[in-house]
């Protein structure tokens, strides 16, 4: 099986713009008009952090941890050893 970890930050968190804070529902996100698109053979992972920054530390209290260029190994890890 095929597996496409899509890797968000806080921009790409699919909130509707005319509201606040609400997300679309998986099935008008893009992930999931990928993963219909694909074969079935070919699983698509949204994994998002709200707050999460690209490379950067942030340095507000509670938002250490959420710089994406350092958690991304962990990420592919945790996905690596599920597999079928």
């Amino acid at each position: 099986m095929k597996r496409i970890l899509c890797y968000w930050d806080s921009n790409t968190r699919w909130y509707k713009s005319w509201t606040r804070y609400e997300r679309l529902w998986v099935d008008k996100r893009r992930p999931k008009i990928l993963q219909d698109t694909l074969w079935d053979s070919t699983e698509v992972i949204e994994e998002w952090l709200n707050s999460r920054t690209l490379i950067s530390d942030d340095e507000r209290i509670g938002k250490e941890w959420r710089n994406g260029s350092t958690y991304l190994i962990p990420c592919l890890d945790s996905f690596s050893g599920s597999l079928p």
